[in-house]
């Protein structure tokens, strides 16, 4: 923690001690030396008493296996249709990110158990096919959280993959966002970070100089209308003030290239990427420590 003001941080640590922390990595981030970092963060953060769980992607790396084996990438708005070939990658993939992870979290002398959805207690369906058949694309239909409570309360670090399966046993993809919004809702989790390799949200559209700090439900909602955020990032935001309807209390967007990242955004005030928030919370952040 050298590149944090120390007094900052133990505030910020007992504040969240004993509490739990989601993070969720993308999979533009899978390198050697990012992924490590993220460990030591983590490591950090258990270290001074703060839960920890990790779902991660793995799109990026679909993509590149599938280009390397040949196999025709099909995408409809941005996402993927898995059919069987597609879904073989996908297995491949996701099982290499984590234990991946995994192996980073024990260099650290971390505890970490490497899940996927199947075992992690989710509950999927199969995506409806409406105007699209996405394939082997699942929703989730509910998350038992049993087991990752009970890992949590012994000292383990929950590494969990987005696939997961129907009550028939058939395996589907699920996006990762929308598997770490879900946890973050069942669990009510004290954060949720999304780490990918954009650094928040534009006030601008396209202007990384624009990074939004502090972003509430209703200063959301104005720059919706106002089309300063469009595309993807709606959905994206969508679930996050679902997330935040049911007791998660704050939400960071953060670029997780970045040299301790997760310590720098949640460990201090100003913090590195967007944080978002209902607009009540955001009035208890402004007092914080003061």
């Amino acid at each position: 923690m050298s590149a944090l003001k120390t007094g900052e941080a133990d505030k910020y640590i007992k504040k969240f001690e004993n509490k739990t922390i989601l993070i969720k990595i993308s999979g533009e981030l899978f390198n050697d030396k990012t992924i490590d970092n993220i460990s030591e963060n983590i490591f950090v953060l258990f270290k001074n008493g703060i839960k920890v769980i990790v779902i991660h992607g793995g799109g990026y790396q679909a993509d590149d296996l599938s280009k390397k084996l040949g196999v025709q990438i099909k995408k409809v708005n941005g996402r993927r249709i898995t059919d069987l070939e597609s879904l073989e990658i996908v297995k491949m993939v996701f099982s290499k990110a984590n234990i991946e992870i995994i192996a980073s979290l024990k260099k650290h002398n971390l505890k970490p158990v490497g899940l996927s959805g199947i075992d992690s207690g989710i509950i999927a369906k199969k995506r409806e096919v409406k105007e699209v058949d996405y394939g082997f694309v699942g929703d989730v239909v509910d998350i038992d959280t049993n087991l990752v409570k009970i890992l949590l309360d012994k000292g383990f670090i929950p590494v969990i993959a987005p696939i997961a399966c129907d009550e028939n046993g058939i395996v589907l993809n699920i996006n990762a966002d929308t598997i770490a919004i879900e946890f973050a809702k069942k669990l009510g989790v004290e954060k949720l970070v999304m780490l990918s390799n954009v650094p928040g949200v534009f006030e601008k559209l396209g202007d990384k100089s624009s990074v939004i700090s502090y972003l509430t439900v209703s200063k959301m909602k104005k720059l919706v209308k106002s089309n300063s955020i469009n595309g993807g990032m709606i959905p994206k935001l969508e679930s996050c003030i679902s997330a935040l309807n049911h007791g998660v209390k704050r939400i960071h967007l953060i670029d997780g290239t970045i040299e301790n990242a997760i310590l720098k955004e949640i460990l201090t005030k100003k913090g590195i990427g967007t944080m978002i928030v209902d607009d009540a919370e955001m009035e208890v952040y402004k007092n914080e420590f003061e």
